[in-house]
């Protein structure tokens, strides 16, 4: 008798011990099933249904940044995860001409070293009209200007950081990528939307999580 009482205690130890290790490696189980690194553009948009494909790449401290917001998205969600290390034939986006066309001079230092803003703007108007999710806030120095077309030392800009992407340029045959991480939503292999860099995400994930980029780089 007192036997099969230790065999059960064992055998309900063992139950238990089994149960908990399922429940820790069973998301981790799941989010690896969806770890499709060598994953190709055509793999991507010929998949059916509704699913999202995250791109990344190792020592990307904007990817780490929000690594535990996509985890926590990924157990909701069927969500792709891509090394672009590893991908092919992607576009790159043409940063300078986006820079021509979106930033926009918004200031200047004044002879006081104080910034003075246009059209009587201030802080909080500058936030309205360049939210954070979208523009961070520059005094273009000496080395600034001299690698951007346009820019001028001790002029204020809103640099705009969202890439502007047309239906041609989410298309498998033409992909562009701006950067990472990129999250792209996909439904029945079409673009329904992305969301880029690490804010961008973090405001669509609903996160607290902050940025890695400062709004007002004013230093």
């Amino acid at each position: 008798m007192k036997k099969k009482v230790i065999n059960l205690i064992i055998f309900v130890l063992l139950v238990m011990m089994f149960g908990c290790l399922f429940a820790y490696l069973w998301p981790k189980a799941k989010n690896e099933a969806f770890e499709t690194e060598g994953m190709d553009l055509e793999e991507i948009f010929t998949k059916k249904g509704h699913y999202y494909v995250y791109f990344y790449r190792g020592e990307c401290r904007y990817c780490t940044n929000i690594e535990v917001e996509i985890d926590a998205f990924a157990n909701n969600v069927e969500l792709y995860r891509v090394n672009t290390e590893l991908l092919n034939n992607t576009q790159e986006y043409d940063w300078e001409q986006h820079g021509a066309e979106f930033d926009v001079e918004i200031g200047r230092v004044g002879e006081n070293g104080n910034i003075e803003y246009y059209n009587n703007l201030n802080e909080k108007d500058v936030m309205e009209i360049f939210p954070p999710d979208n523009y961070y806030i520059i005094i273009a120095t000496e080395g600034y200007a001299a690698i951007h077309n346009g820019k001028e030392e001790g002029k204020v800009y809103a640099i705009s950081t969202h890439p502007f992407l047309n239906e041609d340029d989410l298309q498998v045959n033409n992909f562009v990528l701006p950067g990472v991480p990129m999250l792209v939503e996909f439904d029945n292999g079409k673009v329904m939307n992305y969301y880029f860099d690490d804010k961008e995400i973090l405001v669509f994930l609903n996160s607290d999580t902050k940025p890695i980029g400062k709004y007002w780089n004013l230093d």
